[in-house]
């Protein structure tokens, strides 16, 4: 099962209303390493500074 929560406590009360989770054995991993994210929105700076703004004519 994957949750998409905005937080730590969001994810608690998630767990906490579904019954079933009581009775699972659960192991519980981010679906991305920070370091790897933070190469992404870098490259994705480069790229969103390369493109013209609204407005602006390409040379």
């Amino acid at each position: 099962m994957v949750l998409d929560v905005a937080s730590n406590e969001e994810l608690q009360q998630v767990l906490f209303l579904l019954l079933s989770m009581l009775l699972a054995q659960r192991t519980f991993r981010p679906l991305m390493e920070m370091k790897s994210l933070d190469s992404i929105i870098s490259q994705l700076q480069i790229i969103a500074g390369s493109m013209p703004k609204p407005g602006e004519k390409k040379p």
